[in-house]
């Protein structure tokens, strides 16, 4: 799988691997972080104090999978001492 497809995966709430990256369907985890869950109707997305490109980057294409329309930014995240944010689904 690529990230795209890891993504779909997540969103659609099935298995998938992906390098550094894999999800059970509720869960998106990142270097044995979660950067993804599912709450109900929505999904947390958490930094671990991870505020890099490549935590942007599988964020944004999960975001993408779930058509919303909101970005991840690692450097607006750190600078403004963001430790999560939340998206309804």
């Amino acid at each position: 799988m690529n990230k795209t497809q890891l993504a779909q995966a997540f969103v659609a709430g099935q298995h998938g691997r992906c390098h550094n990256a894999h999800t059970d369907g509720q869960t998106y985890t990142l270097h044995k972080s979660p950067i993804a869950v599912r709450e109900g109707d929505n999904v947390v997305f958490h930094w671990h104090g991870y505020y890099t490109t490549s935590t942007a980057s599988h964020m944004n294409f999960i975001l993408k999978a779930l058509g919303a329309p909101v970005r991840a930014s690692f450097a607006q995240a750190r600078d403004a001492g963001q430790t999560h944010f939340v998206v309804a689904v």
